[in-house]
């Protein structure tokens, strides 16, 4: 399939796929006789592993490990501790945003007022 039917499929920008395969996060495709791009199903899953894990918000450097770890059978897989350490950060940032959100939560107020005397704005600005 050519990298327009392969965006579409993956729902990832083509530029974006490009720049995967310039990072070595995908394979070279095969080229076609008039120079284009041929993907095959292996690509479309690869591409979906690699969607996966950035909903997970992990780097590209990470999936790039992941992907080593899928064709090196002998190293020890360290995917559970780097899952682990990544569930620990995932806690920290949900602590950071419930903590913005209970302080955004706090200078709401569904007073109609004017703008110079608006609690939020000060608020805002003794921060």
């Amino acid at each position: 399939m050519k990298i327009h039917e392969l965006s579409k499929q993956s729902g990832i920008h083509l530029e974006t796929i490009r720049y995967y395969e310039k990072m070595g996060l995908m394979p070279e495709p095969k080229r076609l006789a008039n120079g284009y791009r041929d993907y095959d199903e292996a690509s479309l899953k690869q591409l979906k592993f690699i969607k996966t894990c950035r909903a997970l918000d992990f780097s590209l450097a990470e999936i790039k490990y992941f992907n080593a770890l899928k064709t090196q059978q002998s190293q020890h897989c360290e995917v559970d501790s780097m899952l682990a350490k990544h569930l620990v950060s995932v806690e920290e940032k949900v602590a950071e945003l419930t903590e913005i959100k209970h302080f955004l939560q706090s200078l709401i107020t569904e007073d109609d007022h004017q703008a110079a005397d608006c609690k939020a704005m000060a608020q805002l600005k003794a921060y």
